[in-house]
């Protein structure tokens, strides 16, 4: 066991600092005395210098509060959504397509096809709307901007896979046209 020559504590033979204390062990065999952490050196006296009020080189802390490395900055406080709020906006971003759809089909039914154009394309662009302006308005809760902007980036992979199913179904029935045109459907209807 070795002594701590600060604490007189016991420490294990190997270490470096005490485990009391923590200040450095002497060396085995040393005479020489480890100063004590608490008395200033020269260099300390060289900072304290600096940091003097009279001295315009001293390092001068910055204005406002800068955050450390290491630390967390402060988070901002964002209102919680409520479950009613929640789905208000659901119901708003689900039921509005269905409205255009149902119009189109009463549009459809009705005989006037440039309406039931209109609504058709409402019906698809009117969840998209509503999914960029929740996305990126500045008045939405950020929970929510996060949450749609999440459903754009789905929107946009469901558009690269249907994308490239197109063109890989394309080159399928392109490479397989003749032998398409040779079946027989009425064979497979009767089956």
């Amino acid at each position: 066991m070795t002594l701590c020559p600060h604490c007189s504590a016991e420490n294990e033979p190997g270490n470096l600092f005490c485990q009391n204390c923590g200040r450095p062990l002497t060396a085995a065999g040393s005479a020489a005395p480890q100063p004590d952490a608490m008395q200033p050196t020269a260099a300390m006296a060289n900072v304290a210098a600096a940091a003097a009020p009279g001295n315009p080189y001293a390092y001068q802390p910055p204005a406002g509060n800068i955050p450390c490395a290491g630390v967390n900055p402060p988070v901002p406080s964002v209102p919680v959504v409520s479950t009613g709020n929640w789905l208000a906006t659901i119901l708003i971003w689900t039921l509005l397509p269905i409205v255009f759809y149902v119009a189109f089909f009463i549009f459809t039914a009705a005989g006037l096809p440039a309406w039931a154009l209109i609504s058709a394309v409402l019906a698809g662009g009117s969840e998209l709307a509503f999914t960029f302006i929740m996305a990126f308005h500045r008045r939405v809760n950020p929970n929510k901007r996060t949450f749609f902007r999440a459903m754009l980036i789905l929107y946009a992979i469901y558009l690269a896979v249907f994308i490239i199913l197109i063109i890989v179904l394309s080159i399928f029935f392109a490479a397989n046209l003749e032998a398409l045109q040779s079946v027989d459907l009425s064979q497979l209807v009767n089956l």
